[in-house]
Protein backbone atom coordinates (compact mmCIF):
# COMPACT_ATOMS: atom_id res chain seq x y z
CA UNK A 1 0.00 0.00 0.00
CA UNK A 2 1.40 3.40 -0.89
CA UNK A 3 2.22 5.88 1.86
CA UNK A 4 -0.34 8.36 0.51
CA UNK A 5 -3.09 5.75 0.45
CA UNK A 6 -2.09 4.51 3.92
CA UNK A 7 -2.24 8.07 5.30
CA UNK A 8 -5.65 8.63 3.69
CA UNK A 9 -7.03 5.40 5.19
CA UNK A 10 -5.60 6.28 8.62
CA UNK A 11 -7.09 9.81 8.48
CA UNK A 12 -10.48 8.37 7.48
CA UNK A 13 -10.46 5.91 10.38
CA UNK A 14 -9.43 8.61 12.86
CA UNK A 15 -12.14 10.95 11.52
CA UNK A 16 -14.80 8.26 11.91
CA UNK A 17 -13.66 7.51 15.45
CA UNK A 18 -13.59 11.19 16.37
CA UNK A 19 -16.97 11.86 14.75
CA UNK A 20 -18.44 8.90 16.56
CA UNK A 21 -17.04 9.89 19.96
CA UNK A 22 -17.70 13.61 19.67
CA UNK A 23 -21.26 13.10 18.49
CA UNK A 24 -21.92 10.70 21.34
CA UNK A 25 -19.79 12.21 24.11
CA UNK A 26 -22.72 12.98 26.41
CA UNK A 27 -24.43 10.41 28.56
CA UNK A 28 -27.32 8.69 26.83
CA UNK A 29 -30.59 10.52 27.14
CA UNK A 30 -33.28 8.57 28.92
CA UNK A 31 -37.00 8.84 28.94
CA UNK A 32 -39.92 6.53 29.50
CA UNK A 33 -39.09 2.97 28.35
CA UNK A 34 -40.84 1.76 25.22
CA UNK A 35 -39.09 -1.58 24.71
CA UNK A 36 -35.71 -3.30 24.85
CA UNK A 37 -33.67 -5.71 22.77
CA UNK A 38 -31.59 -8.52 24.24
CA UNK A 39 -29.36 -10.84 22.25
CA UNK A 40 -27.64 -14.19 22.44
CA UNK A 41 -24.21 -12.55 22.09
CA UNK A 42 -24.00 -11.13 25.64
CA UNK A 43 -26.09 -9.61 28.43
CA UNK A 44 -26.02 -6.06 27.04
CA UNK A 45 -29.42 -4.48 26.46
CA UNK A 46 -30.44 -1.99 23.78
CA UNK A 47 -33.07 0.33 25.27
CA UNK A 48 -35.62 2.44 23.39
CA UNK A 49 -37.12 5.27 25.43
CA UNK A 50 -39.67 7.85 24.37
CA UNK A 51 -38.58 11.42 25.02
CA UNK A 52 -41.38 13.80 25.84
CA UNK A 53 -42.08 16.96 27.77
CA UNK A 54 -45.46 17.39 29.37
CA UNK A 55 -46.98 14.63 27.26
CA UNK A 56 -45.70 16.06 23.98
CA UNK A 57 -43.01 14.31 21.98
CA UNK A 58 -39.57 15.87 21.79
CA UNK A 59 -39.80 16.92 18.13
CA UNK A 60 -36.03 16.85 17.60
CA UNK A 61 -35.37 13.44 19.17
CA UNK A 62 -38.56 11.54 20.09
CA UNK A 63 -36.81 8.22 20.78
CA UNK A 64 -33.58 7.74 22.68
CA UNK A 65 -31.61 4.54 21.95
CA UNK A 66 -28.72 3.41 24.15
CA UNK A 67 -27.01 0.43 25.76
CA UNK A 68 -27.30 -0.78 29.34
CA UNK A 69 -24.20 -2.82 30.21
CA UNK A 70 -24.99 -5.16 33.16
CA UNK A 71 -21.36 -6.31 33.54
CA UNK A 72 -20.37 -2.67 34.22
CA UNK A 73 -22.96 -2.10 36.97
CA UNK A 74 -25.66 -1.18 34.44
CA UNK A 75 -23.56 1.56 32.89
CA UNK A 76 -25.32 3.45 30.10
CA UNK A 77 -23.52 3.84 26.79
CA UNK A 78 -24.46 5.41 23.47
CA UNK A 79 -24.61 3.35 20.32
CA UNK A 80 -21.49 3.61 18.21
CA UNK A 81 -21.60 4.93 14.65
CA UNK A 82 -22.18 1.54 12.99
CA UNK A 83 -24.81 0.46 15.55
CA UNK A 84 -26.61 3.78 15.13
CA UNK A 85 -26.57 3.82 11.31
CA UNK A 86 -26.86 0.12 10.39
CA UNK A 87 -28.55 -1.80 13.19
CA UNK A 88 -30.24 -0.35 16.29
CA UNK A 89 -30.65 3.32 15.43
CA UNK A 90 -34.01 4.75 14.42
CA UNK A 91 -35.30 7.32 11.96
CA UNK A 92 -38.56 9.20 12.10
CA UNK A 93 -40.55 8.33 8.97
CA UNK A 94 -43.74 10.24 9.78
CA UNK A 95 -44.95 12.61 12.50
CA UNK A 96 -48.55 12.93 13.63
CA UNK A 97 -48.54 16.17 15.60
CA UNK A 98 -46.92 16.15 19.03
CA UNK A 99 -48.31 12.92 20.39
CA UNK A 100 -47.47 10.24 17.83
CA UNK A 101 -44.63 9.35 15.46
CA UNK A 102 -43.71 6.46 13.18
CA UNK A 103 -40.10 5.30 13.43
CA UNK A 104 -38.12 2.73 11.48
CA UNK A 105 -35.21 0.83 12.97
CA UNK A 106 -32.15 0.91 10.71
CA UNK A 107 -32.19 -2.90 10.45
CA UNK A 108 -35.99 -3.10 10.55
CA UNK A 109 -38.54 -3.92 7.90
CA UNK A 110 -41.71 -2.54 9.46
CA UNK A 111 -42.59 0.81 11.03
CA UNK A 112 -43.16 1.21 14.72
CA UNK A 113 -45.68 3.77 15.93
CA UNK A 114 -44.81 5.59 19.17
CA UNK A 115 -47.98 6.93 20.75
CA UNK A 116 -50.03 7.05 23.94
CA UNK A 117 -52.48 4.24 24.69
CA UNK A 118 -54.25 3.75 27.98
CA UNK A 119 -52.34 6.63 29.55
CA UNK A 120 -48.84 5.32 28.75
CA UNK A 121 -46.39 5.57 25.88
CA UNK A 122 -46.18 2.44 23.72
CA UNK A 123 -44.39 1.14 20.64
CA UNK A 124 -46.95 -0.42 18.29
CA UNK A 125 -46.41 -2.60 15.25
CA UNK A 126 -48.41 -5.09 13.21
CA UNK A 127 -47.73 -8.82 13.55
CA UNK A 128 -49.98 -11.29 11.75
CA UNK A 129 -52.33 -8.41 10.90
CA UNK A 130 -52.83 -7.58 14.59
CA UNK A 131 -51.66 -4.51 16.45
CA UNK A 132 -49.07 -5.37 19.10
CA UNK A 133 -47.49 -3.21 21.82
CA UNK A 134 -43.83 -4.28 21.95
CA UNK A 135 -42.24 -4.80 25.39
CA UNK A 136 -39.08 -6.65 24.40
CA UNK A 137 -37.34 -8.45 21.56
CA UNK A 138 -34.81 -11.27 21.80
CA UNK A 139 -32.47 -11.67 18.82
CA UNK A 140 -30.64 -14.89 17.97
CA UNK A 141 -27.75 -14.15 15.62
CA UNK A 142 -24.89 -16.10 14.11
CA UNK A 143 -21.57 -14.36 14.74
CA UNK A 144 -19.30 -16.32 12.36
CA UNK A 145 -18.86 -13.69 9.60
CA UNK A 146 -17.78 -10.07 9.53
CA UNK A 147 -21.24 -8.95 10.57
CA UNK A 148 -23.79 -10.88 12.62
CA UNK A 149 -26.58 -12.62 10.74
CA UNK A 150 -29.97 -12.71 12.45
CA UNK A 151 -31.36 -16.25 12.56
CA UNK A 152 -34.63 -15.36 14.29
CA UNK A 153 -36.17 -12.86 16.67
CA UNK A 154 -38.83 -13.28 19.32
CA UNK A 155 -41.16 -10.36 20.02
CA UNK A 156 -42.85 -10.17 23.42
CA UNK A 157 -45.60 -7.72 24.22
CA UNK A 158 -49.34 -7.49 24.47
CA UNK A 159 -52.41 -6.85 22.39
CA UNK A 160 -53.49 -3.28 23.28
CA UNK A 161 -57.16 -3.98 22.65
CA UNK A 162 -57.33 -6.74 25.29
CA UNK A 163 -54.12 -6.39 27.32
CA UNK A 164 -53.50 -10.09 26.64
CA UNK A 165 -49.78 -11.01 26.51
CA UNK A 166 -48.29 -12.22 23.24
CA UNK A 167 -45.07 -13.90 22.14
CA UNK A 168 -44.14 -14.36 18.48
CA UNK A 169 -41.03 -15.94 16.97
CA UNK A 170 -40.10 -14.46 13.60
CA UNK A 171 -37.79 -16.61 11.49
CA UNK A 172 -35.29 -15.16 9.07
Amino acid sequence: MSTTLGCHVARTIVALLLFSSVAEADDPAQGERLFRITRNKNDNIVCYDVRHKGGRLDKDNPVSVYWVIPSKKNKLENLNFVERTKAYGVSVVKSFGQDSVDIMMKAGKRPIRVTVRGGRWVALTALDSQEVAIDSVYVMAEESGLTPTVQWAEVMGRYPATGEPMRKKINK
